[in-house]
């Protein structure tokens, strides 16, 4: 019974993971993140602890390419949402995975990669400004700053 269990919780980790999409390297990210935005509640938590996991069991040589897998599919989500909270929730996660990203002993080449995403983020970010809401902005306006404060820290650096 017991190994039902685990084999059913495996199975369903491994298609929650290979029915979420990565955001490919492209200037326009997509409006549709997956089935799991941040509107889905306790979803969206269990999405962010299995990427937390992904992340986390990535070897060190892949950690910054599964970093940035996750990291563009929640600026997807933002740029999915129109409501505050949901920018606010997808916005945290983002950060957080960029954070982790930062504070690796990174080589020159991941250096340049995550700088280059960050500017990336900046560029949807100030369109999804324009398009969303007044009370939104004020969440994409702190998206924005995170993001060049993430810039001016890697340019410090190097």
């Amino acid at each position: 019974m017991r190994s039902n269990n685990v084999i059913t919780i495996l199975v369903s980790l491994f298609l929650i993971l290979s029915l979420t999409p990565s955001i490919s390297a492209q200037e326009d990210i997509e409006r549709s993140p997956g089935f799991l935005g941040p509107d889905n509640g306790f979803l969206y938590g269990i999405d962010i602890a299995l990427d937390n996991i992904r992340y986390a069991l990535a070897s060190q040589d892949n950690k910054v390419n599964v970093g940035l897998e996750i990291a563009e599919e929640r600026l997807a989500e933002i740029n999915n949402s129109n409501t505050t909270e949901n920018i606010a929730k997808a916005e945290l996660s983002r950060e957080r995975t960029m954070g982790r990203l930062r504070e690796r002993n990174n080589t020159e080449t991941e250096k340049q990669q995550i700088e280059e995403r960050l500017q990336k983020h900046v560029r949807v970010l100030e369109q999804v400004r324009e398009r969303v809401g007044e009370q939104a902005r004020q969440g994409i306006d702190t998206a924005i700053k995170n993001s060049q404060e993430g810039i001016n820290r890697f340019q410090r650096l190097n």
